[in-house]
């Protein structure tokens, strides 16, 4: 998965993420993330921190709304 910067698309993904899971969707945001930052970036350690915790797939969603929606 690459960093999600289409808004059009970002429903679309959220509504995917609600049937797989939190940990599925950490997981693809992490590895996103890392790919198109090209290392550790604000982002993945936000992500990391929300893996870490057991973060319900909604919020994570709330964070993808928020963060990566341009």
């Amino acid at each position: 998965m690459t960093l999600i910067r289409n808004e059009a698309i970002l429903p679309i993904f959220m509504a995917a993420a609600r049937n797989k899971g939190a940990e599925w969707l950490l997981d693809e945001l992490i590895d996103g993330q890392l790919h198109a930052s090209g290392g550790v970036c604000e982002n993945v350690e936000a992500l990391q921190e929300m893996k870490e915790r057991n973060a319900t797939t909604e919020e994570v969603v709330e964070w993808m709304s928020t963060n990566l929606a341009r």
